[in-house]
């Protein structure tokens, strides 16, 4: 979709940023872990949207989620994490609206060299896709070196 406007979030934000995560060092795209994932409407329509995540070239989640219009509501944001929360790996996102045919693919483990990331989908206040991806700190993140789930 070319209305998609990636956009680094630089500050503190929905997702929970923490300067100083160089705990975790240097990774591969192999090694970062994927722990928070959302679905965000701040648009003042309500919409269907299609989404599916790839870790490593294997489909791990095909959903279609329903938000309804609203800056900030519960009904407005879909949580998607436990179902990303499978260990480190190369991941993609794809979404569409859900009456839309072309899928739109974000690469998210590529577009990031955070040790351990979020990413949000959102669907900003035009109606359109934007694609936001972040650092986060280690209440998210289990340190380097212990077990994932």
């Amino acid at each position: 979709m070319s209305g998609i406007r990636r956009r680094r979030v630089l500050s503190v934000g929905l997702l929970t940023l923490v300067s100083g995560c160089s705990q975790f060092g240097e990774s591969t795209p192999e090694q970062r872990l994927f722990r928070k994932f959302r679905v965000w409407n701040r648009d003042d329509t309500s919409h269907r949207v299609d989404v599916r995540v790839e870790r490593e070239g294997t489909e791990i989640v095909d959903e279609t989620v329903a938000l309804s219009e609203g800056e900030f509501t519960e009904d407005s944001i879909a949580s998607l994490d436990e179902a990303v929360r499978r260990g480190a790996g190369k991941f993609v996102v794809a979404f569409r609206f859900a009456d839309a045919e072309q899928w739109t693919t974000y690469p998210v483990t590529e577009s990031t060299e955070a040790r351990c990331y979020g990413c949000e989908i959102r669907i900003t206040d035009d109606g359109e896709f934007s694609v936001w991806d972040a650092q986060l700190g280690a209440d998210d993140c289990p340190l380097a070196g212990s077990t994932v789930r």
